[in-house]
């Protein structure tokens, strides 16, 4: 008696508006009792579609990159789409060749901050679809959060609070963003011509990083500072203390991303926070549009300022005193 209901799954879960509210129901409970899970693979020789898409991510230990996929996910798995994701090591050839080999297997890729050239990005996905996330490209949908912004809001934050010498870290030479910023950065010091900005070297965009750039600015002026990311800033915090520094009295520390680690550590974090949940869902319905033939389209989303106590008011007599 129950056989028919048994092939009414698929149909069920993936268009419901075609089957009938007593069928549902009965399906829908037989699902829960049976423990029934969709057959991707079936489902692929039933649409010529895999029901899959990757994620190629530069280090899947930053937080940052881990809580784009984690959204990304999130989302595709109610669709019963299967996510699978690399990690490139922020190495342009591990790149090419995880982008070359998923493209086998997968209806579209999404790359986050792509190293290598889009020409050669494109040719590897031999025609399927890609999304960019933090990079713009001409013919590439992408979805990149504002970087110009991103850099007028921590440095003005730090001028607001009296802070007249700043130190800035720059990202890797390869980064799309760490261009952009810098470009920015120019911009601020033109509006604000006595403010002094010390441009330091590229460090590694993790805590590691953060920890040799707290190392090399012990012994310099500046009051204030503006890290890559919140995870280098997490590692200029925490080495910059252990040196005898106070945080923010000495120094007053800006991040960028606005992860949620940022809010428990101790100073918690004053950052840029962009909204990763929405980068991350976003870049999938771009992928989506892609898939589905429509047109590339690029958005670009505007962070927000966190106050919290890695900043304060600059106090005449600690670092950065000019006079």
């Amino acid at each position: 008696m129950k056989q028919p209901l048994l092939k009414q799954p698929p149909r069920t879960l993936s268009r419901p508006e075609f089957v009938s509210p007593l069928t549902r129901e009965r399906v829908l409970r037989a699902v829960e009792e049976l423990g029934y899970v969709p057959n991707l693979a079936a489902r692929q020789l039933a649409g010529g579609k895999s029901a899959s898409i990757a994620i190629i991510v530069p280090d899947i230990t930053n937080p940052f990159f881990a809580a784009i996929v984690h959204h990304t996910q999130r989302k595709a798995r109610a669709t019963n789409r299967l996510v699978l994701f690399a990690d490139s090591s922020r190495s342009a050839v591990e790149e090419r060749e995880a982008t070359s080999s998923l493209a086998r297997n997968v209806d579209g890729i999404i790359i986050c901050a792509p190293i290598s050239s889009t020409k050669s990005l494109i040719s590897l996905s031999r025609g399927v679809p890609i999304v960019f996330v933090n990079k713009k490209a001409e013919g590439i949908s992408s979805i990149t959060i504002d970087q110009e912004l991103t850099v007028k809001l921590a440095i003005e934050h730090l001028i607001e609070q009296g802070h007249n010498q700043i130190a800035f870290v720059p990202g890797p030479k390869s980064s799309w963003s760490s261009r952009i910023r810098l470009r920015a950065l120019a911009a601020v010091k033109n509006d604000y011509p006595l403010l002094k900005v010390t441009l330091l070297k590229s460090y590694e965009p993790d805590f590691e990083g953060g920890q040799q750039c707290a190392l090399d600015i012990k012994s310099t002026k500046v009051s204030g500072l503006v890290a890559f990311n919140d995870f280098q800033a997490l590692g200029i915090i925490t080495k910059s203390m252990s040196l005898g520094m106070a945080i923010p009295d000495d120094l007053s520390v800006v991040g960028a991303d606005g992860l949620p680690f940022g809010e428990t550590m101790l100073p918690n974090l004053t950052t840029v926070a962009a909204p990763l949940r929405e980068v991350g869902e976003l870049a999938l319905d771009l992928l989506d549009n892609e898939i589905n033939g429509f047109t590339n389209k690029s958005i670009k989303i505007s962070p927000h300022l966190i106050k919290r106590a890695s900043t304060s008011i600059f106090q005449k007599g600690n670092r950065g005193n000019s006079s």
